[in-house]
């Protein structure tokens, strides 16, 4: 990969999203119709987002849901130490 696979899109290389307002979060933007590769526009910053919240809602649910609950389970009864175990619990996913 050399430093002109790194350029911007082209002026004339338009998004390929065509559900408006949603699929720049879920799609790669700008493929070059003749390599089939994706370059680096503006509209990345909606998929990059969306996925950061992805992950960040991922993360809270199985904190709560799992592994606070299993903390409680194996008799952690310090507040600190279950979120603690929490974390780690996140951490080894």
């Amino acid at each position: 990969m050399g430093p002109s696979d790194l350029r911007s899109p082209p002026q004339s290389l338009e998004p390929t999203w065509h559900v408006s307002g949603v699929g720049k979060f879920v799609y790669l933007s700008y493929r070059d119709p003749k390599t089939g590769l994706c370059l680096k526009g503006p509209d990345d910053f909606y998929l990059v987002v969306c996925w950061i919240f992805v992950w960040l809602a991922a993360r809270v649910f199985s904190m709560r849901s799992v592994f606070v609950p299993l903390a409680r389970r194996l008799r952690i009864t310090d507040p600190k130490e279950a979120m603690r175990f929490a974390e780690q619990g996140w951490s080894a996913i």
